[in-house]
């Protein structure tokens, strides 16, 4: 993997999902939102080493 090929191995081995939020839901609703994707999914290059799990 290069910077020439980079985006094309993303776009060929993940995935996007697109969640779509009332404005006027505001803040508050996008954080919840956050908070229950990253648990659900636990995913592996969120965040920094220290705030993983598998680093305490």
């Amino acid at each position: 993997m290069n910077d020439g090929n980079v985006s094309d191995w993303i776009k060929k081995n993940t995935d996007r999902v697109n969640f779509i939020l009332d404005a006027q839901l505001g803040v508050r609703a996008l954080t919840l939102l956050e908070v229950f994707v990253q648990c659900r999914l636990n995913p592996v290059f969120e965040g920094f080493g220290s705030q993983r799990e598998n680093s305490m």
